[in-house]
């Protein structure tokens, strides 16, 4: 961990070096570096290196939980991140696990990361100037899908995880962070509850997930529509639940 805070490490896999060429992202629990070996390039992640090293040792024992939830999500037929593996790595003539996953970049899609804009990945704006409350339903109506699956499957996630992508076009749901996602029925009386908490978190993320200037241009829709009394959360929420009466 010393080495890693220090910012001033050398990195082997397999007894390859590993060319570290800037970092992706930095969260509480990982930090994601921008690296390459061979010529192929990957995100590696480490510990992050805010936190006291026994705080950030005992967060990275969790953190290797994800590639195993990442892979019953990918099988349960989710978006995630196409690799997720633990690696041992050598970093300074020591073995530490680390985590390898594809850079967002090189992805067939556009990831809007909810947590680090810095991270997105920003072609084109998610909705129209003219959005209005019956159109941006419309436009949604596959992460709503998205929110109906986590549910029939019994997918219990946080905050953390959600992120919005866009495939062909259409803006759909991407999770990582999985580390602590839990795999346990969910008792048909908190279907409802489960519904609006995953709404409302869609939706949130996909605020975060705009541009400053696509956000600027909508914050007067979202205040109206999903601020204070308004009616956006109820009404998406209720279409969950629609689609979920429909697969039942």
């Amino acid at each position: 961990m010393a080495a890693i805070r220090s910012g001033n490490f050398q990195v082997t896999l397999d007894d390859t070096a590993v060319n570290i060429q800037g970092t992706l992202g930095s969260g509480g629990t990982k930090t994601a570096y921008d690296v390459s070996i061979n010529g192929e390039a990957f995100a590696l992640a480490l510990p992050n290196t805010v936190d006291d090293t026994g705080i950030a040792l005992d967060k990275w024992e969790v953190a290797l939980r994800e590639p195993q939830a990442t892979d019953r999500m990918r099988e349960m037929g989710f978006i995630v991140n196409p690799i997720c593996e633990v690696l041992p790595a050598t970093i300074n003539g020591v073995t530490f696990p680390a985590i390898k996953m594809t850079r967002y970049q090189d992805m067939p899609i556009q990831i809007r990361d909810g947590k680090n804009g810095n991270s997105s990945i920003i072609e084109d704006d998610l909705l129209p100037s003219d959005i209005r409350k019956g159109s941006f339903m419309d436009r949604t109506s596959g992460i709503r899908g998205d929110i109906a699956a986590l549910i029939k499957n019994n997918v219990s996630i946080g905050r953390d995880s959600f992120n919005i992508c866009v495939v062909d076009g259409q803006m759909r749901l991407y999770f990582n962070d999985l580390a602590q996602a839990k795999f346990e029925p969910i008792d048909n009386e908190r279907v409802e509850e489960y519904a609006e908490f995953y709404s409302k978190l869609a939706v949130g993320t996909i605020m975060n997930g705009m541009s400053y200037e696509e956000f600027q241009c909508h914050q007067g829709f979202f205040n109206e529509y999903f601020g204070f009394r308004g009616e956006g959360y109820g009404a998406f929420s209720g279409l969950v639940m629609d689609e979920l009466a429909q697969v039942a």
